[in-house]
């Protein structure tokens, strides 16, 4: 029996065999890796040495590699479901349209495969900016570490303690459209002033925040321009997951977390306040025209009346 013993990148690789021919895996890399992923939940990375005849091959879904910098759970590898890996020597180069094709090819053929049994994958999602625009997010950088990885193949096993299995980039779709505004008929409310309403994932909200001094007493409609107008602030953000609206918008210093991924703010547009008395109670009922978000560098126009909810409050 012939063992072996790699000092390779982060990690220790162990490997035994039985005597007899063999072609030990060299694990030498290069730094770029490639992925598909056609729409759905799952990404295929893989990496090739430099004949292209030696991959690593690894498997994650959306809840890994996101658009996101939110907290990745680690997540184990296992011989079957989605979170796999494989290492493989081909009898000929191969190209991505081998891993990204629905029915694999038949060619090149695999000469050894060594298929992940263990291993904790850690993913870590990094936003990047532009450099003009600090505030938006042109892609994300997913970073990837296995620790205790183990591979296995007719008896032979290879092992690493810590594995950088490397970093590689997706875009950003910066100019994601809001779900229209469809919003639940709840319209929330703090301090009478601060009003916010989100969609039925509660992922996404707007929120709008009045001088209390430009409301009107009486009955009658107010329009109120929101361009250069320190007075009124509206804007709607899309966060990362759920967000407790009554929390978030009630704190005096809006919370960090959920993780906003995209605000959009009102540069222009108008706002008419509707009011009518019963007593000594108003009831205002705002509708937003003409509106144009302008957030992270992005600018989308609402142009038709938009009915934003009312609420009530005393004289």
């Amino acid at each position: 029996m012939r063992k072996y013993l790699l000092l390779l990148g982060l990690g220790v690789l162990a490997l035994s065999c039985d005597d007899g021919d063999f072609s030990e895996p060299s694990f030498d890399f290069t730094e770029t890796i490639n992925y598909c992923n056609d729409g759905d939940n799952l990404f295929v990375l893989h990496k090739e040495n430099t004949s292209k005849v030696e991959s690593l091959i690894l498997t994650l879904t959306d809840n890994q590699i996101r658009n996101s910098t939110a907290e990745v759970t680690p997540v184990n590898i296992s011989e079957t479901g989605n979170i796999t890996s494989n290492y493989r020597l081909f009898s000929d180069p191969v190209d991505n349209n081998y891993f990204c094709s629905n029915v694999p090819p038949t060619a090149p053929g695999t000469a050894r495969n060594w298929v992940g049994v263990d291993g904790i994958v850690n993913v870590k999602n990094i936003a990047i900016v532009d450099e003009d625009e600090p505030t938006d997010t042109t892609a994300f950088e997913h970073n990837i570490i296995i620790n205790n990885y183990t591979l296995e193949s007719n008896g032979e096993t290879l092992q690493f303690s810590e594995y950088y299995y490397g970093k590689f980039t997706t875009p950003y779709n910066s100019t994601y459209i809001p779900s229209l505004f469809n919003f639940t008929d709840v319209v929330g409310v703090c301090n009478e002033f601060t009003l916010h309403r989100v969609n039925e994932q509660e992922n996404e909200a707007m929120g709008i925040n009045i001088n209390p001094s430009i409301l009107p007493t009486t009955a009658g409609t107010v329009e109120i321009d929101l361009e250069d107008n320190s007075d009124i602030f509206v804007n709607y953000r899309l966060f990362a997951t759920e967000v407790d609206s009554g929390e978030y918008f009630c704190a005096g210093i809006p919370p960090t977390t959920p993780e906003i991924i995209k605000n959009w703010e009102g540069s222009a547009g108008k706002v008419n306040v509707v009011t009518t008395v019963s007593g000594s109670e108003l009831t205002h009922t705002i509708v937003i025209t003409e509106l144009v978000f302008n957030g992270n560098a992005d600018a989308w126009p609402f142009d038709t009346d938009y009915t934003f909810g009312s609420f009530t409050r005393q004289l």
